[in-house]
């Protein structure tokens, strides 16, 4: 789905906040039908000291006492304040206010509800604040936080808000085919288990929890849903749990942040599970996004199965991050749930951020999960282990699919010094980068990062676009060139099994000489058992090695620096394209004659070793006898050697002798080896001489 249609999708879902009529006067007089106050419940109007400046709604106010407020048949209470617009003026709601309180309400029926209008006061409604508190919204009941026209930061900063489970107390809210809006012009929160409180929301049944932050500039407010919060430094843990099924939940802020927060700062745990759900995140101006495991010392966990996820910023970057700087994991699972991330500028996912952060992210079960953007400058990306220190895991699995799109995509591991990120895509999943200017999957970006991707059980990453490229322990490019006096970290891609397949226009593994003055901490790529790698050039470089056995690589290879060493101990690789020796060492491991007990390359095209080296490493404690041939090249043109290639022996003691006949330079053993791994009695400097040991090419005419 192009970004515009996702953008035309979430604005049908952004929140549109419907302000009833006007509703029954705040605090209901006694007997009034359908509303019922029991044991420690009261409504206290607001008005002159010692009344509260807002009207006060309570439930389980008093230590050891308990108390009950039910709100059916359509009845509404309605909260307001008649005081100077400021701070702390307005209306309130708590129910479980007081350590060893209990108190409870109850939202019943169509058209019930309670409602708190801040009218540039700021208000909230608590649950659990320091006792034990426990709301129920259900059958169409609602209850509703609200002051949508109050100028930005007139009140408070804190806005409109809900908590549910506070400094040290117990909160429940449930929806049960009921409404929840939080409508402000200073900011819009929920929070679930603050100050080392315990949280706990869920909806279920068609209910709708709705957030609106309406501030015109920046600054004046956010919107936020948080799982998970401990600003106070309280003493304990401060536990969120939410759980959605076949429900709503929509942020929006009109110019500023819109956040889903799940296990926010240190001392946090957050779970939220979604089923069947439609989730909807929509800024502008201010970042949009999903957190999980934000600070250090927190912990988040968010599952999205079969649910409808969009987080979308018209103007701003939109996120989703496991693990900013604390412990995050998300899984988005299921053949009906799909997750898209769409922004101007820069639309991202990112595994493990900051300097201890621990991330991972699966998706899996056939769900699927886009990332766009709209501006020339901006980035599509998702990075799995960011800043010194992080550590990232993202795994696509099962059928999934991942598509990073709009001009410049980006799929990086291990971006800086100090980062490690993962990337696994296996049993059937598919990973697209399809930027319309640009590509690239980068494998240990910079020097001392640590990047890996492994490509398994019929998986495949494809790169499309004028400028697709992979950066396998390569130095970045740019514009399409490499960079000269550029470092890489370390870098390693894994193709394994039928139909597994990378594709790219260009692969670059290690520092190619060619580029001076460039270094990489290592490169390694293995296609093997079936697996296929696909560009045009595959450029080996210096510090890096591409091999295995039982694998195909589609295109053209250059060796230029590094080592290509078919097989895996040993075995055979297959290139459909030609080969290119300029630099660096051709390794043919040897373990016996049979077949399959030596390496092979099969190519269909043209091979040139215009330099370098031609390495026979022998293996496994075989030595050759003489008169034992091995033919290494396979295909139907013969290679071609220049002068001045030289041809060496490895794992053999000195003074074996060799030949290359014919055109497919057969290797014929001219003497008994002597393998260094069973060493004959000899002295150091013998053995030594034996593991070094080179012998000179003997051409003969074919």
């Amino acid at each position: 789905m192009s970004i515009r249609h996702w953008l035309c999708a979430a604005s049908t879902l952004a929140i549109a906040a419907t302000l009833p009529p006007s509703a029954q006067a705040a605090c209901p007089a006694p007997g009034t039908p359908n509303i019922t106050f029991t044991g420690d419940a009261q409504c206290t109007p607001g008005g002159p000291p010692p009344s509260p400046p807002g009207d006060d709604l309570r439930a389980g106010h008093i230590p050891g006492q308990s108390g009950a407020i039910s709100v059916t048949g359509g009845a509404v209470i309605q909260l307001d304040s008649t005081a100077p617009p400021g701070a702390n003026n307005g209306p309130f709601m708590v129910i479980g206010r007081q350590p060893g309180a209990v108190g409870s309400a109850v939202i019943s029926g169509a058209g019930s509800a309670i409602q708190l209008n801040g009218n540039n006061h700021g208000t909230s409604a608590q649950v659990g604040r320091e006792g034990t508190g426990s709301i129920t919204i259900e059958n169409g009941g609602a209850l509703r936080v609200l002051d949508p026209t109050a100028a930005p930061g007139s009140h408070t900063t804190a806005g409109e808000s809900v908590f549910v489970g506070r400094n040290g107390g117990t909160g429940t809210l449930s929806l049960n085919n009921g409404t929840l809006t939080v409508d402000s012009g200073s900011g819009a929160y929920i929070f679930l288990g603050e100050g080392a409180g315990t949280g706990v929301l869920t909806a279920t049944n068609g209910s709708a929890i709705t957030l609106r932050d309406r501030a015109a500039t920046v600054g004046g407010g956010d919107a936020g849903f948080v799982v998970g919060r401990n600003v106070t430094a309280a003493p304990g843990t401060s536990v969120g749990t939410v759980t959605i099924t076949n429900s709503a939940l929509a942020i929006q802020s009109d110019s500023n942040f819109s956040i889903l927060s799940v296990g926010r700062e240190a001392g946090t745990i957050g779970t939220m599970v979604t089923t069947g759900a439609t989730v909807s995140l929509q800024g502008a101006a201010g970042a949009t996004g999903i957190q999980v495991g934000r600070d250090a010392g927190s912990t988040g966990t968010l599952t999205f199965g079969n649910s409808t996820v969009s987080v979308q910023s018209t103007l701003g970057d939109a996120f989703v991050t496991a693990a900013r700087d604390g412990t995050g994991s998300i899984t988005v699972q299921g053949a009906a749930t799909s997750l898209q991330i769409g922004a101007a500028q820069f639309a991202d996912i990112i595994v493990g951020r900051n300097a201890g952060s621990n991330g991972s992210m699966v998706i899996r079960d056939g769900a699927s999960v886009s990332v766009a953007h709209t501006n020339a400058s901006g980035l599509a990306t998702a990075t799995v282990g960011r800043l010194d220190g992080s550590n990232g895991n993202l795994s696509v699995r099962d059928n999934a699919t991942l598509d990073l799109g709009g001009r410049n995509a980006v799929l990086q591991a291990g971006r800086e010094a100090g980062s490690s990120g993962s990337i696994l895509v296996d049993s059937g999943a598919t990973v697209t980068l399809s930027g319309t200017t640009e590509s690239t999957l980068l494998l240990g970006r910079f020097a001392g990062a640590t990047g890996s991707l492994q490509v398994a059980s019929g998986g495949q990453v494809i790169l499309s676009g004028p400028l697709a490229r992979v950066l396998v322990g390569a130095p970045i490019e740019a514009g399409g060139t490499l960079l000269p006096n550029a470092t890489a970290g370390m870098g390693s891609l894994t193709i394994s099994g039928a139909g597994s397949l990378v594709s790219a226009d260009r692969i670059v593994v290690g520092a190619p000489v060619s580029l001076a003055g460039s270094t990489s901490d290592g490169g390694t790529v293995i296609v093997s058992n079936g697996g296929t790698l696909q560009a045009g050039e595959v450029r080996i470089g210096t510090s890096g090695l591409v091999g295995g056995s039982g694998g195909t690589i589609i295109g053209n290879v250059v060796l230029d620096g590094g080592t290509l060493a078919p097989g895996a101990s040993p075995g055979t690789l297959n290139i459909v394209g030609d080969l290119t020796v300029l630099d660096g060492i051709l390794k043919i491991e040897i373990g016996g004659t049979g077949a399959g007990q030596f390496d092979v390359l099969n190519i269909t095209g043209t091979t040139m070793i215009a330099g370098g080296t031609v390495l026979f490493e022998f293996i496994d404690g075989f030595a050759p006898t003489a008169g034992q041939t091995f033919d290494f090249f396979s295909g139907p043109n013969a290679p071609t050697v220049a002068a001045g290639v030289t041809f060496a022996v490895g794992g053999l003691q000195a003074g074996f002798q060799f030949d290359l006949s014919g055109p497919a330079l057969t290797f014929v053993a001219l003497t008994d080896g002597i393998s260094t791994t069973v060493p004959e009695p000899a002295s150091a400097a013998l053995l030594l001489a034996g593991l070094l040991g080179f012998a000179a090419l003997r051409r003969r005419a074919a």
